[in-house]
């Protein structure tokens, strides 16, 4: 007898079942199921071919990096190819024939110094639905909003530049100089005379409020703010991977590490950053850590300055032998902080933020109040040190690197920029990504990334 379309159609999805099933039972943990450009994919051999860096070894064509990132990062069900093998970077140099293995390979712990019985080992795992979404064109947030002044054109030039080449967009917000602020928009207790750079300062103030403003009004989940010196590592979004796992552990109540969070379900899509927090301080040059003892600690990752070439001139956090060790970052609750470079401010945080500075008594720099903020628990705050976001100051006079400060920068004229704590910063490689040359460290003695590391670098 003839089969009807409806029983074809069953069946086609009984063994489309089946088939999934098998393949999703039968792949070692641990595969990544993104197979190396231009080769079979075969199951048996998957874990030879794991990607991107074992492929990228074994299997360089077409070449790129990039190629082979696309194929990961792009692919539905990607695994990361994540065996620990517990080896140590080690020394106070990275080996260059061990860097890209180790990139997507940095072990994960709690230090001894969790107080909770929080897990001794966060695996890297499967990067489900939400943390895919780091990936994608804001980094895993709703919007990415670049503050920038209108006449630094040069400025928002150097940032388009480097998002097109990490592979995110963001939307400008106009700064605004000082001068242009009406006094009576200013909040209660506001004395410029007794700010730190005083009328300069409250257009900083006011540029950073009306990014944070847009977020409440848009009732965006999360937004990353920048100010347009900021400068990042070629590796950011492998980076933001692992502020994402580390934000969701430290986002749970200190005493109970099983809790649930509530979330506001109105506000879509949530985050990949977890919940139950208000700022990610991401770029900053100093901080303190909270009463809170937890520290999530990322081992072995090679995009970690050398301790020597860590700047902090306003402060570090403890136990320093943690950050201390050699390719190690940590993140933890935090109290105080300065410099605002780069964070992410949830819905709610947001929140806390205009009413705090704008509408209540206030009389701060926008980054010094958002630190004391911070340490008075106003808002629950995320640091990560080193941090991944430095201020680039590009080469020439000193007066073309802050906008706040440049008045009393001096007569120093650099050969090249340099950014702060960032190892293989995106703003000093523009040129030789375009070019297809050697993607070069910011410092002496750390191996310049290889060949196949240049201009398709977007992911």
């Amino acid at each position: 007898m003839m089969q009807t379309p409806r029983a074809l159609g069953l069946g086609v999805f009984l063994l489309v079942a089946f088939a999934l099933h098998w393949f999703y039972t039968s792949v070692p943990e641990g595969t990544t199921f993104g197979i190396c450009p231009g080769k079979d994919q075969d199951l048996e051999a998957a874990e030879e071919y794991a990607c991107p860096a074992s492929c990228l070894k074994k299997y360089p064509e077409p070449e790129t990096y990039l190629e082979i990132q696309k194929l990961c990062s792009s692919f539905s069900n990607l695994k990361e190819a994540t065996e620990q093998n517990g080896e140590e970077t080690g020394g106070e140099q990275f080996e260059e024939e061990e860097m890209e293995e180790t990139l997507l390979n940095t072990e994960h712990e709690i230090s001894d110094m969790e107080a909770t019985g929080g897990p001794s080992n966060y695996p890297l795992g499967t990067l489900d639905g939400n943390l895919r979404d780091v990936m994608n064109e804001t980094l895993g947030f709703q919007k990415i909003f670049l503050v920038n002044l209108p006449e630094r054109q040069d400025k928002l030039d150097a940032q388009v530049l480097s998002s097109s080449i990490t592979g995110f967009q963001f939307e400008v917000i106009a700064g605004i100089r000082g001068k242009d602020v009406s006094e009576a928009s200013l909040p209660p207790t506001f004395d410029p005379q007794t700010i730190n750079e005083g009328v300069q300062t409250i257009g900083a103030w006011r540029a950073e409020l009306n990014a944070v403003r847009i977020i409440i009004k848009e009732r965006l989940s999360s937004a990353l703010i920048m100010e347009d010196d900021s400068d990042w590592d070629l590796h950011l979004k492998y980076q933001l991977l692992d502020v994402a796992r580390g934000n969701r552990f430290l986002s749970r109540p200190e005493d109970d590490s099983t809790a649930k969070i509530i979330e506001d379900d109105t506000l879509t899509p949530n985050s990949p950053y977890g919940s139950g927090w208000d700022i990610i301080w991401l770029g900053h040059c100093g901080s303190y850590s909270d009463p809170d003892t937890r520290r999530f600690v990322l081992k072995n990752d090679p995009t970690v300055p050398r301790v020597s070439d860590i700047m902090y001139p306003a402060g570090s956090p403890e136990p320093a032998e943690l950050w201390k060790e050699p390719g190690t970052r940590i993140m933890y609750k935090s109290g105080n902080g300065v410099c605002s470079w780069t964070y992410a401010v949830s819905f709610v945080g947001a929140q806390k933020l205009l009413n705090a500075m704008s509408i209540e008594p206030f009389n701060q720099g926008f980054d010094e109040g958002l630190g004391r903020l911070c340490s008075s628990g106003i808002l629950r705050c995320t640091h990560v040190f080193p941090p991944i976001f430095g201020a680039h100051a590009p080469a020439g006079g000193a007066n073309r690197e802050s906008d706040i400060t440049g008045d009393r920068a001096g007569t120093e004229v650099r050969e090249k920029g340099r950014t702060h704590n960032v190892l293989w910063s995106t703003r000093l490689n523009i040129k030789n990504i375009l070019e297809g040359k050697k993607v070069e460290a910011q410092w002496d003695g750390v191996p310049d990334l290889n060949d196949e590391m240049k201009r398709e670098f977007m992911i």
